[in-house]
């Protein structure tokens, strides 16, 4: 129960002054007058203690150390003008932007030790993968193509433009001399086979392109369309065609090993539906 303007008051000798003592009403004045703060206090939330004092910030971007509400309002003005200043420069020309804008609507998912960086607005997209060690398991001294999920597009309809690849092979030391077909596909790459081209899903991204060796050399190739022509096949992707991307590589092998890739791949492309 909250306490009343007279609680505290007392007459002479200590008797208690309460409010049968005021025939006029006056304390009730005060006490609509006290209510009327506390409204005010509550209403203000954090900005103000339980006695009404400001209560200074510590830990924001635009106010700390402020010594008063109307102080936090001129900064927060000021600071939002001159954001809103900054934005119509950006939008009319007037000012360069720094920086790229990066977008998280309508984009895919990055396999086992790739990260994707999505550049674009939600419609057109620019996608990085960076792959860091995405491995390959060579099975023994044979024709065999092997593939790594990199990359799967979102469900729905899209154009793929072009795409670009700068990945280089290491191996394990059994195989680091090997010269690998490496394309990129939509299918999975598998089989006694020692290049892509038997296959056209192992390849429909990116050609099979023989890799320098398996020691570090990087393999780049692009800026180029799908293997079957720009704007045909598998760039003109339906929502039930395939949306899987993978690296793919065939060799004839040394014998067993692990081969790792590390690189880029971009892929540039547009959500139609």
């Amino acid at each position: 129960m909250r306490e009343q303007p007279w609680d505290n008051l007392k007459e002479r000798g200590g008797t208690p002054f309460t409010k049968a003592h005021d025939p006029e009403g006056n304390w009730d004045l005060i006490d609509t007058a006290i209510t009327s703060k506390d409204k005010v206090i509550t209403s203000l939330g954090s900005a103000v203690d339980a006695d009404g004092d400001y209560a200074a910030r510590s830990t924001t971007n635009y106010i700390d150390s402020n010594s008063d509400i109307d102080e936090d309002l001129t900064d927060l003005d000021t600071q939002i003008k001159t954001n809103a200043d900054g934005i119509a420069g950006v939008i009319d020309g007037t000012t360069a932007r720094t920086g790229t804008i990066q977008n998280t609507t309508n984009v895919g998912t990055a396999g086992t030790n790739v990260t994707a960086v999505e550049h674009g607005d939600g419609v057109q997209h620019t996608t990085v993968l960076t792959l860091t060690n995405v491995a390959f398991t060579v099975a023994g001294a044979a024709d065999e193509a092997i593939g790594a999920l990199i990359y799967t597009f979102p469900a729905g309809v899209h154009l793929h433009k072009v795409s670009y690849m700068d990945v280089a092979l290491q191996g394990g030391g059994v195989v680091d001399a090997a010269t690998p077909d490496t394309g990129i596909g939509s299918i999975e790459a598998t089989g006694a086979v020692a290049v892509l081209g038997g296959d056209s899903t192992f390849e429909d991204y990116i050609p099979g392109t023989a890799a320098a060796d398996c020691n570090g050399t990087a393999t780049v190739v692009g800026p180029v369309g799908a293997t079957a022509g720009v704007l045909t096949d598998i760039s003109l992707n339906a929502a039930t065609d395939t949306k899987t991307v993978h690296l793919n590589i065939a060799a004839s092998w040394a014998g067993a090993d692990t081969v790792n890739a590390t690189g880029t791949v971009v892929l540039e492309w547009t959500t139609l539906a």
